[in-house]
């Protein structure tokens, strides 16, 4: 989902305020914040509701190229 940084950075300061925790990268579980480089961040939301967000270079490593068959 293709989304501008400004709905990124809502998205990530809501998610931090709910969860109550940073969000981290789960290719290199590095915290991601509001004011990081936006460009570089992906947000995927999977068929259960779950919302992912992750560096473009970790998707590699968290799906292992897995795509769907």
């Amino acid at each position: 989902m293709h989304l501008s940084e400004a709905k990124k950075k809502s998205m990530i300061e809501k998610w931090a305020e709910k969860h109550k925790a940073l969000v981290s990268c789960p290719g290199c579980n590095e915290a991601i914040r509001e004011d990081d480089d936006l460009e570089t961040i992906e947000y995927i939301k999977t068929r259960r509701g779950t919302e992912i967000f992750l560096h473009r270079g970790c998707v590699e490593k968290v799906w292992k190229g897995r795509g769907r068959q």
